[in-house]
């Protein structure tokens, strides 16, 4: 394994460390986390996505309280997620089906001057499945590994 795939799977694994999940809340009062933006996908696929979105908005109610306060206070509360759809061949998927990873670790800096640390924690991610993919499944087929990827 590569040291840039162990660095990104390091980051990944503490990302969702640091996320609190929760089953959902019947509280229509919650805070929207997931920031998804579908302006690039496919219109006929844009509601699995916006199920997706709301299945974790519904769970996920906020970075963890176990973060230390001074990591807390440099986040931004939500996370971005860049969605699109295109053709199998295309330059985004390079012949895959789809993909899903963060793509923005923002460094945070933990503790003094004399001992300085930094903490990445994902705020943008990306994730790009292919039409032909999309379409060979039913809606919530679709769903449930949108679901799967946005976990990531």
């Amino acid at each position: 394994m590569s040291i840039n795939r162990f660095t990104k799977l390091l980051l990944l694994t503490f990302s969702a460390i640091f996320l609190s999940v929760y089953p959902p809340m019947s509280s229509p009062t919650q805070a929207e986390i997931i920031d998804l933006d579908v302006s690039r996908v496919n219109p006929q696929f844009a509601n699995a996505f916006r199920r997706a979105e709301a299945f974790w908005d519904a769970r996920v109610l906020g970075y963890s309280n176990t973060l230390p306060r001074d990591i807390q206070r440099q986040l931004t509360g939500s996370l971005l997620i860049v969605a699109a759809t295109g053709p199998q061949d295309s330059d985004l998927l390079d012949g895959a089906l789809g993909r899903a990873g963060p793509t923005t670790f923002p460094s945070i800096v933990r503790g003094t001057i004399f001992r300085e640390r930094r903490v990445a924690v994902a705020t943008v991610s990306s994730m790009v499945f292919a039409d032909e993919f999309l379409a060979d499944n039913t809606e919530d087929d679709i769903t449930d590994v949108i679901i799967h990827e946005m976990g990531h």
